[in-house]
């Protein structure tokens, strides 16, 4: 969700730069031509690949960095507490 919301505020910061500079294409994703349509499935996938290899890669970290501020550096991982048995 924070790499969501990172795109989102990077893609809404982008278009509300230039409103209505912005071109036709980029907004509604309309190919121009068969390349173009191409090219936007491939730029598609990489996006959607990229995110599906970097979000399971940087969860770890994440979750550590959080543990170890809460809990001081160096410390180990328990058994995990569950709210409902």
């Amino acid at each position: 969700m924070v790499e969501y919301a990172a795109y989102m505020a990077t893609a809404a910061a982008g278009y509300l730069s230039y409103l209505d500079l912005t071109e036709r294409t980029i907004v509604e994703g309309i190919a121009i031509n068969r390349t173009f349509e191409i090219l936007f499935t491939i730029v598609r996938l990489a996006v959607y690949v990229k995110l599906s290899i970097s979000i399971p890669t940087n969860f770890f970290p994440l979750k550590r960095a959080v543990y170890d501020s809460i809990y001081g550096e160096g410390a180990t991982f328990g058994e995990p507490q569950y709210f409902f048995r």
